[in-house]
Order: C-alpha cells, then structure tokens, then sequence
C-alpha cells in the first residue's frame, strides 16, 4: 500500500466535504478512490433505512446486484460489519460459504473470492457500511484496516454533512440520499434502452457523461429522466 496515495486520497476527500451537497457524487469517488488505494475491483456503501440495510451507491452494476441481494437476504459481510460494529473480512471459497451460506454463492458467481466490510459508526451507532469485494484473497493488515476505517469515517461523514443531526432529520437524510439512488438506477435503464447497451454499460455512460460536463450524477440522472419525459410527449 502506498502511503502517498493515501495521504492523497484522505486529503482530497476530507477537501469535498466542504463543496457543493451532493452526496451521490462524493460517495462515488470516494469509492473509486478506496478501491485504488486497497486494490480492490468493486466497492459499494450501503445505510440503515429503519432497521434494514439498503444499497446507497455501488462502483459498477454488477456490485449494484450482488449487493441488492446481500440486503434481500439479510445476510453477508455489510450486515455482520452493521451488527458487530466492527470490520469484518473472509477470504476463499470455504471460508465465504462457512460465514455467508446464502450469500456466498452469488458473490463467487460475480467473480469476487475476497471482502472486507467496515461499518460507518455515527454516536457508538452503524449506520450503514462501506464494503469492498477482490477477485484475489488475501488477509488485510493492521495498516491496511486502519485506512478502510478512515474512509468509512469519510463516508460517514459524508453522508451526514453536518455531526448534529438528529435522529429524526438523519432519517430524512437517509430517505433523500436513497432517492438519489433510485434515480441513479432509473436514468440506468433509461440510458440502456436509448443507446442499446446492457446496464454496466450504462452505468459507465452516465459516470463518463458527469464526469465529462463537471455535473452532479444527481443532476446528470435527472437530465437523463427529464429528456425521456420529453420525448414520450412529442
């Protein structure tokens, strides 16, 4: 692991918490950023809604899907880092099916042998996780724990925006940012069918096309399901 690049890393994403609230976008390149620094292929954070996990934002749509069934199951990595308070890890085959019976299977099928999942801690509180899958195993060290656990404070904070929230306004909080997503996912199925791509592609079009005209992905989303609006009344 390369100190530098974490320093550089930490440093400029602590620098986004003070721009423009765009939850979505910061927690996507946070997610790029912790993916290049660990050596991880796909990432994703997902946050309490009541008393379930519910996917916020993910690296790819293959991460999107494995981690919509992590939440439909109730079971794997984010939900042990969430209920234990603590970051969790498991390597190979054995160890993913012993942990995960039900989970594990759709995670192998992705292509993934390796996760480490660290909690977003808020008042002595999970609220959500930051996880992150390999195709190769192999054990985290204290060092390397260390700077997950860093980019899950980010994350945390994030998503908060401010410490002071109460519960109540930190559930509305919540509730906006999932929307967020779902309009993520719309603008998705909506690219897919316009430029006839499947929906990784699209997912990638859309990032591409924020990243290009220095847009939100909210505001680039919205564009997307505004202009399909549009047509279906000409």
């Amino acid at each position: 692991m390369d100190q530098a690049r974490v320093t550089q890393a930490l440093t400029s994403l602590s620098a986004a918490l003070v721009g423009p609230d765009d939850a979505l976008s910061r927690a996507t390149g946070l997610l790029g950023q912790c993916r290049d620094v660990l050596g991880a292929d796909a990432s994703a954070i997902l946050v309490l809604a009541g008393s379930d996990l519910e996917l916020f934002v993910a690296s790819s749509h293959a991460a999107t899907q494995l981690e919509l069934h992590q939440t439909r199951l109730a079971q794997g990595p984010c939900e042990d880092a969430v209920a234990g308070r603590t970051i969790v890890q498991a390597d190979g085959r054995d160890e993913l099916h012993q942990r995960w019976p039900d989970f594990a299977p759709a995670m192998l099928d992705t292509g993934f042998s390796s996760v480490r999942a660290a909690p977003l801690m808020w008042r002595d509180t999970a609220m959500g996780a930051l996880v992150l899958y390999a195709r190769q195993p192999g054990e985290m060290d204290a060092g390397e724990s260390t700077v997950l656990g860093a980019f899950a404070d980010i994350a945390t904070a994030m998503l908060l925006q401010t410490p002071d929230l109460s519960t109540e306004d930190l559930a509305a909080r919540i509730r906006r940012v999932l929307s967020e997503r779902v309009m993520l996912e719309q603008a998705k199925g909506v690219m897919a069918e316009r430029v006839g791509c499947d929906m990784e592609a699209a997912h990638l079009h859309i990032l591409d096309h924020a990243a290009a005209t220095g847009v939100s992905l909210t505001s680039a989303a919205a564009t997307i399901l505004a202009e399909a609006v549009r047509l279906q009344h000409e």
